[in-house]
């Protein structure tokens, strides 16, 4: 037990800095929330409905 925390401090001692980086930010990268196509779907289907909505134009007094 004692000698496997060694060998994790170890192994952490000897990762250099770019490789503790690299996979911090890849453990960050894997918590962005990723939209999908159904997402775009909706979007441009909103979009193409306000286009076809006519709008009134407003009467001048």
């Amino acid at each position: 037990m004692v000698n496997e925390q060694l060998s994790e401090q170890n192994q952490f001692a000897r990762e250099t800095k770019q490789e503790r980086r690299e996979r911090r930010r890849s453990k960050e990268k894997t918590k962005i929330p990723q939209h999908g196509k159904g997402l775009a779907r909706v979007y441009k289907n909103a979009v193409s409905k306000r286009a076809k909505t006519t709008k009134v134009p407003k009467q001048s007094s």
